[in-house]
C-alpha cells in the first residue's frame, strides 16, 4: 500500500524475481491468494490509494498538494471493511473437515483474513491519515437472510441462540459505519468492532 507498492508495483516486481528473491511489495497475484471475499477488500482498498497518491497528489507524509505549492491539508480518509462476526466462532459442524480434507473451515478462515488484512493496511497507511476499520454483523435482518425471517420456526431458533434474543436490523449497522467514517472515530484505526448481540461471546461448541 505504499507510495513504491503502488506507482512502481511492476517494476519492484519484476526486479526482485530477477533476483529471485521474494517481492518486499508482492501483490495478492503474487501470493496466489483464491479467497474472494479477501480479494475484493483488496483490489477496492488498492485502487483507493492509487487514486489518492495519484489524482489528489497526496504524498509520502499524508498531505495533498495544492497547485500553488502554498496550501496542504491532511488526508481526511476512512476505509470501513465489512467482516462476520464468525471470524471468531470456530465451526463445529462434523463435516467442517470433510469439506475442505485441511480441517479448516473456508468461511471462518475468509473473515479471520478481512480482520487481519485490516490490521495490517491500517498500519500501513496510519501515517498517511487514512484510518482503516472493520465492522463484524452478526446475523442481520437483510436480504439474505429471508429463508430465516419467513420462516417463523427458524427465526425463534436463530435468535434463542443469540445472547440480545433478537435478529440485528440492517440501522444498527449502518449506525456503526457513520460512527467509523465520522470525526467521532478520528483516533480510532485498525479496529474491528462486533456489531453482533453477543452472538461472537457464544460457546463454538
Amino acid at each position: 500500500m505504499s507510495a513504491a507498492a503502488t506507482s512502481t508495483s511492476a517494476n519492484t516486481s519484476t526486479n526482485s524475481h530477477d533476483e529471485g528473491q521474494p517481492s518486499p511489495y508482492f501483490t495478492i497475484e503474487e501470493y496466489g491468494i483464491t479467497d474472494t471475499n479477501l480479494k475484493g477488500i483488496y483490489f477496492c482498498i488498492r485502487e483507493l490509494v492509487m487514486q489518492l497518491l495519484i489524482y489528489k497528489n497526496l504524498d509520502s507524509n499524508g498531505t495533498i498538494k495544492k497547485r500553488n505549492n502554498n496550501i496542504e491539508k491532511k488526508v481526511d480518509c476512512s476505509i470501513i471493511n465489512i467482516a462476520s462476526c464468525y471470524n471468531t466462532i470456530p465451526s463445529s459442524q462434523s463435516n467442517a473437515y470433510a469439506f475442505s480434507q485441511s480441517g479448516v473451515d473456508p468461511f471462518t478462515s475468509s473473515r479471520s483474513n478481512i480482520k487481519s488484512l485490516t490490521k495490517s493496511i491500517a498500519l500501513q497507511l496510519a501515517n498517511k491519515g487514512i484510518r482503516v476499520n472493520a465492522i463484524a454483523p452478526g446475523i442481520i435482518d437483510s436480504d439474505i437472510r429471508n429463508e430465516i425471517l419467513e420462516d417463523d420456526e427458524k427465526k425463534d431458533r436463530v435468535e434463542r441462540e443469540i445472547p440480545f434474543q433478537r435478529i440485528g436490523r440492517a440501522q444498527e449497522i449502518a449506525k456503526v459505519a457513520l460512527f467509523l467514517a465520522s470525526e467521532a472515530s478520528s483516533y480510532v484505526t485498525g479496529t474491528m468492532i462486533y456489531s453482533d448481540g453477543g452472538l461472537s461471546l457464544r460457546d463454538s461448541r
